[in-house]
């Protein structure tokens, strides 16, 4: 299965006593602030503000566990994440994502893409810029979602030639189809907590992943680095408010989900 090869860690000794917190590790604000202010320095430019609305108000979510006294961030219990982006809308918006690499089956070439799987709310979380057509339709449950592709303004430009009707076009990606809804603009700055070295050639849903997949194959107790959710708090909301709350969130779902009782500790 692809997903083992990337797995960090197989299966979770969920056994063991474990200590499952959440952190906020990074916010948007911040990381973006240190790339920008780079790329700057080395363009001589002056420092320009984020190209995201409220970017204060975003943060990414990864779990934080303890096992045997090893602290382990990042590494993510694929069922967990999923179920606690489930019950994250009591307290804050969020999308999950994924991050992979396939290949466009559709085209002769075949070329290796990145792939970012979402959900519908990442493109409204930060602003997410079309050139033409939109982002992903929205979704009550990520299994009704339907098979939707967005690709990159580079994405577009080499392998589509720019067409004015890729909007509604079938591809291949991998081993699924899907209808192309948008195409992102090219002034769009992509986080980069969100890529693996370049940014992002096409956007597919969460619900064709091979993590999402994992939890129809029975494997969603396996770990990986690659998942993690973005979220937007309400404005004057405090920090330490909202860890409290997610990390609950993420005990509660682990002790449910594996009927085991998942230390209370709060960071």
């Amino acid at each position: 299965m692809k997903l083992k090869k990337e797995i960090i860690h197989a299966a979770v000794g969920l056994k063991n006593n474990i200590g499952f917190t959440f952190t906020f590790v990074f916010t948007l604000t911040l990381t973006l602030s240190l790339l920008i202010a780079a790329f700057n320095l080395n363009n001589v430019i002056l420092l320009k503000s984020l190209p995201y609305k409220n970017a204060e108000n975003l943060f990414l979510l990864k779990q934080k566990t303890t096992r045997n006294g090893e602290e382990r961030i990042g590494s993510q219990i694929i069922n967990v994440q999923f179920e606690s982006y489930k019950k994250q809308a009591e307290i804050a918006t969020s999308a999950i994502t994924y991050n992979d690499r396939g290949i466009l089956t559709s085209q002769k070439s075949e070329p290796r893409l990145n792939a970012l799987y979402t959900s519908y709310e990442w493109f409204d979380l930060l602003s997410v810029p079309m050139r033409i057509g939109k982002g992903f339709s929205q979704a009550k449950d990520l299994k009704d979602t339907r098979a939707e592709a967005v690709i990159s303004y580079d994405t577009w430009q080499t392998y589509f030639m720019g067409q004015l009707d890729i909007i509604g076009q079938n591809i291949k990606f991998d081993d699924n189809f899907y209808t192309v809804v948008g195409v992102v603009d090219n002034t769009f700055v992509e986080p980069s907590p969100f890529y693996n070295k370049a940014p992002n050639d096409i956007y597919l849903p969460i619900s064709k992943s091979a993590a999402y997949q994992s939890i129809i194959d029975g494997e969603g107790d396996t770990n990986t680095s690659n998942l993690f959710s973005l979220i937007k708090v309400a404005d004057n909301t405090k920090l330490l408010q909202v860890q409290s709350q997610f990390s609950r969130l993420f005990q509660d779902t682990l002790a449910s989900t594996y009927n085991n009782q998942a230390d209370t500790n709060i960071e």
